[in-house]
Protein backbone atom coordinates (compact mmCIF):
# COMPACT_ATOMS: atom_id res chain seq x y z
CA UNK A 1 0.00 0.00 0.00
CA UNK A 2 1.45 3.72 -0.56
CA UNK A 3 2.09 6.02 1.92
CA UNK A 4 2.61 9.38 2.05
CA UNK A 5 4.04 11.97 4.71
CA UNK A 6 2.55 15.54 4.70
CA UNK A 7 4.23 17.80 6.71
CA UNK A 8 2.26 20.97 8.08
CA UNK A 9 1.08 24.19 10.24
CA UNK A 10 -2.67 22.58 10.11
CA UNK A 11 -4.51 19.86 12.11
CA UNK A 12 -6.64 17.55 10.24
CA UNK A 13 -9.51 17.64 12.56
CA UNK A 14 -9.70 21.96 12.67
CA UNK A 15 -11.57 24.26 12.15
CA UNK A 16 -9.09 26.03 9.46
CA UNK A 17 -9.29 24.45 6.23
CA UNK A 18 -6.51 24.76 3.48
CA UNK A 19 -4.95 23.08 0.66
CA UNK A 20 -3.47 20.35 2.66
CA UNK A 21 -6.49 18.68 4.21
CA UNK A 22 -7.69 18.55 0.14
CA UNK A 23 -4.13 17.25 -1.12
CA UNK A 24 -4.84 14.50 1.84
CA UNK A 25 -7.91 13.41 1.42
CA UNK A 26 -7.73 13.40 -2.26
CA UNK A 27 -4.48 10.75 -1.43
CA UNK A 28 -6.20 8.69 1.05
CA UNK A 29 -9.43 8.75 -1.45
CA UNK A 30 -7.21 6.92 -4.15
CA UNK A 31 -5.43 4.14 -1.81
CA UNK A 32 -2.65 6.07 0.16
CA UNK A 33 -1.81 5.85 4.35
CA UNK A 34 -1.33 9.52 4.65
CA UNK A 35 0.75 10.85 7.85
CA UNK A 36 -0.37 14.36 8.37
CA UNK A 37 2.15 15.77 11.01
CA UNK A 38 1.28 18.82 12.37
CA UNK A 39 4.68 21.10 13.02
CA UNK A 40 5.49 23.45 14.48
CA UNK A 41 4.05 22.87 18.14
CA UNK A 42 5.33 24.20 21.26
CA UNK A 43 4.63 23.33 24.60
CA UNK A 44 3.08 26.88 25.63
CA UNK A 45 0.21 25.44 23.96
CA UNK A 46 -0.26 24.24 27.62
CA UNK A 47 -1.24 27.88 28.77
CA UNK A 48 -3.55 28.33 26.06
CA UNK A 49 -7.89 28.02 25.99
CA UNK A 50 -10.56 29.97 24.47
CA UNK A 51 -10.65 31.13 20.82
CA UNK A 52 -7.48 29.55 19.38
CA UNK A 53 -8.69 26.69 17.85
CA UNK A 54 -5.37 25.49 16.74
CA UNK A 55 -3.31 26.38 19.63
CA UNK A 56 -4.69 24.55 22.79
CA UNK A 57 -3.92 22.50 25.61
CA UNK A 58 -6.59 20.01 24.46
CA UNK A 59 -4.75 19.67 21.09
CA UNK A 60 -1.14 19.45 22.24
CA UNK A 61 -2.15 15.50 23.98
CA UNK A 62 -4.40 15.07 20.95
CA UNK A 63 -0.96 15.20 18.61
CA UNK A 64 1.35 14.22 21.33
CA UNK A 65 -0.74 11.00 21.77
CA UNK A 66 -1.76 10.82 18.05
CA UNK A 67 -4.91 10.57 16.52
CA UNK A 68 -6.29 7.76 13.92
CA UNK A 69 -8.65 8.19 11.21
CA UNK A 70 -9.80 5.38 9.03
CA UNK A 71 -10.78 5.84 5.19
CA UNK A 72 -12.04 2.49 3.87
CA UNK A 73 -10.41 -1.05 3.61
CA UNK A 74 -7.55 -0.42 6.15
CA UNK A 75 -6.41 3.35 4.17
CA UNK A 76 -5.76 5.13 7.83
CA UNK A 77 -5.19 8.90 7.86
CA UNK A 78 -2.76 9.38 11.29
CA UNK A 79 -2.29 13.06 12.18
CA UNK A 80 0.51 13.32 15.52
CA UNK A 81 3.49 15.93 16.09
CA UNK A 82 6.44 16.19 18.79
CA UNK A 83 6.50 19.78 20.55
CA UNK A 84 9.06 21.53 20.96
CA UNK A 85 9.95 21.97 24.43
CA UNK A 86 11.53 25.43 24.71
CA UNK A 87 9.97 28.82 24.01
CA UNK A 88 9.47 30.25 20.82
CA UNK A 89 11.85 32.63 20.63
CA UNK A 90 14.66 30.47 22.46
CA UNK A 91 13.79 28.11 19.62
CA UNK A 92 14.55 30.49 17.40
CA UNK A 93 17.46 31.72 18.41
CA UNK A 94 19.25 28.20 19.24
CA UNK A 95 18.38 26.85 15.52
CA UNK A 96 19.83 30.07 14.40
CA UNK A 97 22.77 30.11 16.50
CA UNK A 98 23.77 26.57 15.64
CA UNK A 99 22.57 25.60 12.50
CA UNK A 100 18.90 24.52 13.39
CA UNK A 101 20.03 22.40 16.29
CA UNK A 102 16.22 22.67 17.60
CA UNK A 103 14.58 20.99 15.22
CA UNK A 104 17.09 18.73 14.24
CA UNK A 105 16.83 17.54 17.67
CA UNK A 106 12.98 17.52 17.73
CA UNK A 107 13.93 15.36 14.52
CA UNK A 108 15.36 12.39 16.42
CA UNK A 109 12.01 11.97 18.45
CA UNK A 110 9.68 12.46 15.28
CA UNK A 111 11.27 9.77 13.15
CA UNK A 112 10.51 7.29 15.28
CA UNK A 113 6.88 7.98 14.38
CA UNK A 114 7.33 8.16 10.94
CA UNK A 115 6.58 4.82 8.57
CA UNK A 116 9.49 3.23 7.07
CA UNK A 117 8.97 4.43 3.18
CA UNK A 118 6.68 6.85 1.61
CA UNK A 119 6.01 7.55 -2.24
CA UNK A 120 5.35 11.09 -1.49
CA UNK A 121 6.34 13.72 1.00
CA UNK A 122 4.26 17.29 0.66
CA UNK A 123 5.90 20.11 2.56
CA UNK A 124 3.78 23.02 3.31
CA UNK A 125 5.66 26.40 3.86
CA UNK A 126 6.35 26.28 7.78
CA UNK A 127 9.76 25.39 9.57
CA UNK A 128 9.10 21.57 8.20
CA UNK A 129 11.52 22.67 5.25
CA UNK A 130 14.60 22.79 8.05
CA UNK A 131 14.47 19.45 7.62
CA UNK A 132 14.87 18.56 4.29
CA UNK A 133 18.30 17.25 4.10
CA UNK A 134 17.14 14.74 6.55
CA UNK A 135 14.02 13.94 4.79
CA UNK A 136 16.23 13.13 1.99
CA UNK A 137 18.65 11.20 3.54
CA UNK A 138 15.89 8.79 5.26
CA UNK A 139 13.61 8.58 2.28
CA UNK A 140 16.30 9.25 -0.78
CA UNK A 141 13.31 7.38 -3.12
CA UNK A 142 10.01 9.63 -2.42
CA UNK A 143 9.30 11.73 -4.21
CA UNK A 144 9.42 15.85 -2.00
CA UNK A 145 6.87 18.34 -3.22
CA UNK A 146 6.90 21.65 -1.90
CA UNK A 147 3.65 23.37 -1.09
CA UNK A 148 4.29 26.94 0.20
CA UNK A 149 0.77 28.15 0.75
CA UNK A 150 2.16 31.20 2.93
CA UNK A 151 5.51 31.70 1.02
CA UNK A 152 8.31 31.93 4.06
CA UNK A 153 9.98 34.83 2.58
CA UNK A 154 6.85 36.80 1.93
CA UNK A 155 5.90 37.07 5.77
CA UNK A 156 9.18 35.86 7.79
CA UNK A 157 12.73 37.91 8.30
CA UNK A 158 14.07 34.75 9.48
CA UNK A 159 17.19 34.17 7.58
CA UNK A 160 17.86 30.13 8.49
CA UNK A 161 14.13 30.24 6.92
CA UNK A 162 14.36 32.00 4.34
CA UNK A 163 17.54 30.39 3.24
CA UNK A 164 15.65 26.78 3.89
CA UNK A 165 12.91 28.34 1.25
CA UNK A 166 15.70 28.90 -1.16
CA UNK A 167 17.10 25.67 -1.02
CA UNK A 168 13.73 23.69 -1.34
CA UNK A 169 12.86 26.00 -3.79
CA UNK A 170 16.02 24.65 -5.96
CA UNK A 171 15.64 20.84 -4.79
CA UNK A 172 11.99 19.53 -4.34
CA UNK A 173 11.23 17.70 -6.96
CA UNK A 174 8.12 19.94 -7.91
CA UNK A 175 6.52 22.44 -6.42
CA UNK A 176 3.09 23.32 -6.13
CA UNK A 177 1.91 26.64 -5.85
CA UNK A 178 -1.50 28.23 -5.14
CA UNK A 179 -1.72 30.46 -8.03
CA UNK A 180 0.09 32.75 -10.66
CA UNK A 181 0.98 35.43 -8.31
CA UNK A 182 3.20 33.12 -6.20
CA UNK A 183 4.98 32.13 -9.16
CA UNK A 184 6.03 35.88 -9.89
CA UNK A 185 6.74 36.47 -6.23
CA UNK A 186 9.37 33.53 -6.35
CA UNK A 187 10.74 34.70 -9.70
CA UNK A 188 11.55 38.03 -8.48
CA UNK A 189 12.15 37.63 -5.41
CA UNK A 190 14.90 34.95 -6.72
CA UNK A 191 15.73 36.33 -9.33
CA UNK A 192 15.19 32.79 -11.40
CA UNK A 193 12.40 31.54 -13.56
CA UNK A 194 10.64 28.97 -12.39
CA UNK A 195 10.69 25.28 -14.53
CA UNK A 196 9.50 22.73 -11.96
CA UNK A 197 6.49 24.04 -10.77
CA UNK A 198 2.04 23.13 -10.95
CA UNK A 199 -0.55 25.44 -9.80
CA UNK A 200 -2.90 23.78 -7.68
CA UNK A 201 -5.58 26.03 -6.83
CA UNK A 202 -6.99 25.81 -3.26
CA UNK A 203 -10.51 24.95 -3.92
CA UNK A 204 -13.31 27.00 -2.57
CA UNK A 205 -16.75 25.34 -3.75
CA UNK A 206 -18.29 22.10 -4.58
CA UNK A 207 -19.63 22.61 -8.32
CA UNK A 208 -23.25 21.70 -7.75
CA UNK A 209 -23.07 25.21 -4.93
CA UNK A 210 -22.50 27.15 -7.96
CA UNK A 211 -25.38 26.38 -9.57
CA UNK A 212 -28.08 26.91 -6.70
CA UNK A 213 -29.45 30.60 -6.19
CA UNK A 214 -28.10 31.49 -3.74
CA UNK A 215 -27.70 35.52 -4.71
CA UNK A 216 -28.98 37.90 -1.54
CA UNK A 217 -30.02 40.89 -3.78
CA UNK A 218 -31.86 42.52 -0.41
CA UNK A 219 -30.98 46.00 0.24
CA UNK A 220 -32.95 45.64 3.92
CA UNK A 221 -30.49 46.05 6.43
CA UNK A 222 -26.84 46.18 5.61
CA UNK A 223 -24.84 42.94 6.94
CA UNK A 224 -21.26 42.81 6.56
CA UNK A 225 -19.45 39.75 7.44
CA UNK A 226 -15.53 38.80 7.78
CA UNK A 227 -14.16 35.10 7.84
CA UNK A 228 -10.72 34.43 8.90
CA UNK A 229 -7.69 34.04 11.02
CA UNK A 230 -5.30 36.21 9.61
CA UNK A 231 -4.26 39.13 11.83
CA UNK A 232 -6.84 41.99 11.09
CA UNK A 233 -6.65 45.79 11.95
CA UNK A 234 -9.11 46.72 14.56
CA UNK A 235 -9.16 50.21 13.64
CA UNK A 236 -10.81 49.81 10.92
CA UNK A 237 -13.85 48.11 11.87
CA UNK A 238 -14.13 50.43 14.58
CA UNK A 239 -14.35 53.18 11.77
CA UNK A 240 -16.75 51.51 9.70
CA UNK A 241 -18.99 50.56 12.50
CA UNK A 242 -19.20 53.95 13.76
CA UNK A 243 -19.31 55.87 10.16
CA UNK A 244 -22.39 52.56 9.90
CA UNK A 245 -23.84 52.74 12.68
CA UNK A 246 -27.11 51.54 11.24
CA UNK A 247 -25.07 48.35 10.05
CA UNK A 248 -24.19 45.19 11.46
CA UNK A 249 -20.03 43.70 11.44
CA UNK A 250 -19.94 40.25 11.78
CA UNK A 251 -16.52 38.47 12.31
CA UNK A 252 -15.65 35.07 11.86
CA UNK A 253 -12.47 33.80 13.50
CA UNK A 254 -10.22 33.56 16.53
CA UNK A 255 -10.06 36.95 17.37
CA UNK A 256 -11.16 38.88 20.79
CA UNK A 257 -13.94 41.76 21.17
CA UNK A 258 -11.47 44.35 21.17
CA UNK A 259 -14.33 47.23 20.15
CA UNK A 260 -17.14 46.19 22.38
CA UNK A 261 -20.06 47.82 20.18
CA UNK A 262 -23.58 47.02 20.00
CA UNK A 263 -22.82 46.74 15.76
CA UNK A 264 -19.98 44.43 16.07
CA UNK A 265 -20.35 40.40 16.68
CA UNK A 266 -17.36 38.62 17.22
CA UNK A 267 -18.57 34.99 16.95
CA UNK A 268 -15.24 32.77 17.60
CA UNK A 269 -13.94 30.18 14.96
CA UNK A 270 -16.88 28.46 12.71
CA UNK A 271 -16.96 25.22 10.61
CA UNK A 272 -17.65 25.86 6.67
CA UNK A 273 -21.31 25.26 6.64
CA UNK A 274 -21.96 27.48 9.84
CA UNK A 275 -19.93 30.16 7.72
CA UNK A 276 -22.31 29.39 4.82
CA UNK A 277 -25.60 30.06 6.98
CA UNK A 278 -24.11 33.57 8.16
CA UNK A 279 -22.64 34.97 5.14
CA UNK A 280 -26.20 33.81 3.17
CA UNK A 281 -28.14 36.07 5.66
CA UNK A 282 -25.12 38.86 4.16
CA UNK A 283 -25.18 41.61 1.55
CA UNK A 284 -21.32 42.99 2.02
CA UNK A 285 -17.93 40.37 2.16
CA UNK A 286 -15.07 42.34 4.15
CA UNK A 287 -11.49 41.95 4.07
CA UNK A 288 -9.87 44.17 6.31
CA UNK A 289 -6.13 42.83 6.64
CA UNK A 290 -3.52 44.28 8.56
CA UNK A 291 -0.31 44.71 6.50
CA UNK A 292 2.58 41.97 7.20
CA UNK A 293 5.12 42.44 5.01
CA UNK A 294 4.75 41.07 1.86
CA UNK A 295 2.27 38.20 1.99
CA UNK A 296 -0.55 40.40 1.80
CA UNK A 297 -0.25 40.96 -2.19
CA UNK A 298 -0.33 37.23 -2.66
CA UNK A 299 -4.05 36.90 -1.02
CA UNK A 300 -6.22 36.45 -4.05
CA UNK A 301 -9.50 33.64 -4.17
CA UNK A 302 -9.18 31.99 -0.99
CA UNK A 303 -11.86 30.06 1.22
CA UNK A 304 -13.16 33.26 2.68
CA UNK A 305 -13.69 34.85 -0.41
CA UNK A 306 -15.16 31.90 -2.30
CA UNK A 307 -17.73 31.76 0.00
CA UNK A 308 -17.98 35.87 -0.15
CA UNK A 309 -18.42 34.92 -4.36
CA UNK A 310 -21.09 31.94 -4.14
CA UNK A 311 -23.12 34.20 -2.14
CA UNK A 312 -22.87 37.39 -4.48
CA UNK A 313 -21.42 39.76 -2.26
CA UNK A 314 -19.73 42.54 -3.23
CA UNK A 315 -16.37 42.66 -1.63
CA UNK A 316 -14.04 44.87 0.13
CA UNK A 317 -11.19 44.43 1.16
CA UNK A 318 -7.42 46.01 2.48
CA UNK A 319 -4.40 44.71 2.28
CA UNK A 320 -4.87 41.93 -0.02
CA UNK A 321 -3.53 41.02 -3.87
CA UNK A 322 -4.33 44.08 -6.20
CA UNK A 323 -4.99 41.69 -8.80
CA UNK A 324 -8.49 41.08 -7.14
CA UNK A 325 -9.34 44.79 -7.93
CA UNK A 326 -9.53 44.05 -11.47
CA UNK A 327 -12.44 41.28 -10.48
CA UNK A 328 -16.16 42.90 -11.38
CA UNK A 329 -17.94 43.16 -7.61
CA UNK A 330 -14.00 43.49 -5.69
CA UNK A 331 -12.59 47.03 -4.24
CA UNK A 332 -9.49 46.89 -3.15
CA UNK A 333 -8.95 49.89 -0.61
CA UNK A 334 -5.02 51.28 -0.47
CA UNK A 335 -6.11 53.03 2.31
CA UNK A 336 -8.64 53.49 5.33
CA UNK A 337 -10.62 56.15 3.73
CA UNK A 338 -11.03 54.43 0.76
CA UNK A 339 -12.09 51.13 2.49
CA UNK A 340 -15.17 53.40 3.78
CA UNK A 341 -15.61 54.84 0.40
CA UNK A 342 -16.03 51.52 -1.02
CA UNK A 343 -18.12 50.29 1.45
CA UNK A 344 -20.48 52.90 0.65
CA UNK A 345 -20.19 52.04 -3.17
CA UNK A 346 -21.11 48.56 -2.13
CA UNK A 347 -23.91 49.60 -0.10
CA UNK A 348 -25.20 51.57 -3.21
CA UNK A 349 -25.35 48.42 -5.59
CA UNK A 350 -28.70 47.59 -7.00
CA UNK A 351 -30.41 44.58 -7.77
CA UNK A 352 -29.21 44.35 -11.75
CA UNK A 353 -25.78 45.52 -10.47
CA UNK A 354 -25.78 42.65 -7.95
CA UNK A 355 -27.23 39.73 -10.21
CA UNK A 356 -24.87 40.91 -12.92
CA UNK A 357 -21.62 40.23 -9.99
CA UNK A 358 -23.10 36.87 -9.33
CA UNK A 359 -22.55 36.02 -12.63
CA UNK A 360 -19.45 36.91 -12.96
CA UNK A 361 -18.46 35.43 -9.81
CA UNK A 362 -19.75 32.08 -10.86
CA UNK A 363 -17.60 32.19 -13.93
CA UNK A 364 -14.61 32.50 -11.80
CA UNK A 365 -15.99 29.88 -9.05
CA UNK A 366 -15.40 27.05 -11.72
CA UNK A 367 -11.73 27.26 -11.65
CA UNK A 368 -12.00 26.92 -8.05
CA UNK A 369 -13.85 23.85 -7.53
CA UNK A 370 -13.16 20.68 -5.31
CA UNK A 371 -13.86 18.53 -8.10
CA UNK A 372 -11.41 20.91 -10.44
CA UNK A 373 -9.26 20.19 -7.95
CA UNK A 374 -8.92 16.80 -7.80
CA UNK A 375 -8.87 16.38 -11.73
CA UNK A 376 -5.97 18.70 -11.88
CA UNK A 377 -4.13 16.60 -8.57
CA UNK A 378 -4.95 13.37 -10.15
CA UNK A 379 -3.32 14.49 -14.02
CA UNK A 380 -0.41 16.10 -11.75
CA UNK A 381 0.21 13.03 -9.74
CA UNK A 382 -0.06 10.54 -13.24
CA UNK A 383 2.74 13.21 -14.53
CA UNK A 384 5.16 12.76 -11.99
CA UNK A 385 4.89 9.04 -12.14
CA UNK A 386 3.09 8.46 -8.47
Amino acid sequence: MANALLLTYHIFEGVRRGGIHYIANYLSKIGYNIDFVTNPVYIKWLFKYGLNDRENVKNLFRLIKGIRYDVFDGVEIRNFSIPILIPYKLASFINNKFKNFGLVSNWCLLEKRLRSSYNIIVIESTSSILLLKKLRERYPKSKIIYRPSDPVMAYSDIKLLINAEKDIIQSADRIWLVNESAKSFYEKKLKIRLKNYFILNNPVVYGKEINEKNINISNRGIKAVYVGCFPIDYDLIDMSSEKYKSAEFIIIGPYKDKLKKNNVIFTGPLNRERCKEIIRGCNIGIIPYKKRREINQLFEITGKVGIFMLYGLPIVGMNISETLAKLKGFYVAKNHDEFLNYFSDAIMLNEIERVKIFAAYKEILNNYTFEKFEYDLDLELKNIHI
